[in-house]
């Protein structure tokens, strides 16, 4: 199958096309047909070799921690899915090629209401805004809390995951400032 990727770290001058063999299942992971994928500054960071003396990677590296698809097959374990099921996932590597296969664990049904591109932005973006809301600032219905930087990926999940909870929430993002969605004012 065809491939993006790198065989040594570096700037975007690395990535090239490559033919790897598509990657065979274990038996709670399906293979999924790649609709869409996220570029993450994750991946960048990968890339540029950041990880090396903490991460073992073996090149060549396939990128990708956010894709989108549709399953074409299931492993001996999976039961949950079923091969055409649309999906969003978070493999964590790998999306970056025409197939990827990831865990049952880090996969989900693809919103109808988003288009295979807007939903490959979610998954990245969306763990990590839950986390920050839930796990490290214990942010409970009516709080006050700031969102800076709203409207990127994580910024504009924040604020919606901050409605969800019922917290009172100012925002500021691309030159507005906003309280529960009125315009208050420009910066």
């Amino acid at each position: 199958m065809r491939a993006f990727g790198f065989n040594q770290y570096g700037n975007a001058n690395v990535m090239e096309e490559l033919s790897i063999p598509i990657p065979k299942l274990n038996p709670d992971e399906v293979l999924v047909k790649t609709t869409a994928f996220a570029i993450n500054a994750f991946d960048i960071a990968v890339r540029n070799g950041q990880f090396r003396n903490s991460v073992t990677l073996l090149f060549p590296i396939i990128l990708g921690s956010d894709g989108v698809g549709r399953i074409v097959q299931l492993g001996s374990g999976v039961h949950e899915y079923n091969i055409g099921d649309d999906i969003l996932a978070r493999p964590g590597i790998g999306t970056y090629a025409e197939y990827f296969k990831v865990s049952v664990d880090h996969l989900g049904y693809r919103p109808s209401n988003y288009n295979p591109y807007e939903a490959a932005g979610l998954p990245l973006s969306g763990i990590t805004a839950y986390n920050t809301l839930v796990h490290i600032a214990h942010v409970k219905q009516g709080q006050t809390i700031v969102i800076l930087g709203s409207s990127g990926g994580v910024g504009s999940m924040l604020v919606q995951m901050a409605h969800a909870l019922g917290s009172i929430r100012y925002w500021y993002g691309r030159g507005m400032c906003s309280r529960n969605g009125s315009k208050s004012g420009r910066f």
